[in-house]
């Protein structure tokens, strides 16, 4: 009799694990149906010996492979991979495109030690200088973006 309650919890477990996939994201009934699984193999083991351990492994190994197959049959693998591309035309922006501000003027918030705040039109913007120092307040210019970062230089005077 305990044998068959091995099975019976190694069957509840996996069910646990399966209504996870299909009908309840979130973890809780799968991590609680993992928990079941694992529990009653270390217990067949212990309880009966090394042979009816080796048994409930199989068992739980052949459900896995079944539960894969079920998957795959029915698509659920779709459930865990995003379908459609996000596009930029779409709305989809990860980060704001900078290139907009080479050229424009603006002063340093900080010391750009080589890297400080700047403000451009009314936006603080994070920037760094070729190198040198820059001090607070100074007149800047942006002279180029590589990807989020702003390069800016010393604004010369009267040309």
């Amino acid at each position: 009799m305990d044998i068959f309650y091995i099975v019976l919890l190694i069957l509840i477990g996996f069910i646990l694990i399966f209504l996870e996939i299909i009908i309840l994201p979130g973890l809780i009934t799968g991590i609680i149906g993992a928990m079941i699984v694992l529990i009653t193999l270390i217990f067949s083991f212990f309880k009966f010996g090394v042979s009816i351990g080796l048994l409930a492994l199989l068992f739980s190994l052949i459900l896995i492979v079944l539960l894969f197959f079920i998957i795959k049959k029915f698509n659920l693998w779709g459930r865990f991979i995003l379908r459609h591309n996000q596009l930029k035309e779409l709305g989809y922006i990860s980060n704001p495109d900078l290139a907009n501000l080479v050229g424009k003027k603006g002063v340093t918030v900080t010391d750009l030690r080589p890297s400080g705040i700047i403000l451009i039109n009314g936006v603080k913007h994070q920037a760094q200088s070729e190198g040198e120092f820059i001090p607070a307040n100074s007149k800047i210019e942006v002279i180029k973006t590589i990807g989020q970062t702003i390069i800016v230089k010393i604004e010369e005077e009267g040309l």
